[in-house]
């Protein structure tokens, strides 16, 4: 499945995974280089460290290996030095969505604020936190429609 635009990143790990780490866009989440979500960034060494602490992948010296795991984006394409707007992500949701529905995980790790709120207000019951505290919901185990949701923390940050 292909979206619409020249630069993107696609998902990267197990098809049939039990855990999806979700990000925003590759212009906050790196990937940009490697086609590989969340690498690129002067934190991801952290953070895929943080994930192999979890069992969720190892990293090896020229490679990333995803156990039962996979990794994507809201927004796949790469929107250069811009920010998407509103229009570009509902444009993106038919993507997203059916990216999540065939890898069927059953535990989703979206990552930072705008992956954690769409998450909760699509795919769970729960009403979004208003404000969202990232903070405050960093690992919290949150119960879905069908998902365990567990939000992490921007990386960045």
């Amino acid at each position: 499945m292909r979206p619409p635009c020249e630069r993107y990143v696609p998902g990267y790990g197990d098809a049939s995974a039990d855990f999806h780490v979700i990000g925003d866009h590759p212009g906050v989440h790196g990937g940009r280089d490697s086609e590989i979500p969340f690498a690129d960034e002067p934190w991801s060494a952290a953070f895929f460290d943080a994930l192999e602490r979890g069992g969720l992948l190892a990293v090896t010296d020229d490679e990333l290996l995803t156990h039962h795991t996979f990794l994507s984006y809201l927004h796949m394409c790469d929107p250069g030095e811009a920010v998407p707007d509103a229009d570009a992500y509902g444009r993106m949701e038919p993507y997203f969505d059916a990216e999540l529905r065939a890898i069927t995980a059953h535990i989703l790790l979206p990552v930072g604020a705008r992956a954690t709120e769409h998450v909760l207000a699509t795919y769970t019951s729960k009403a979004v936190p208003d404000p969202l505290d990232m903070a405050d919901l960093h690992g919290q185990e949150l119960r879905g429609a069908g998902w365990l949701v567990v939000p992490i923390a921007d990386p960045a940050e």
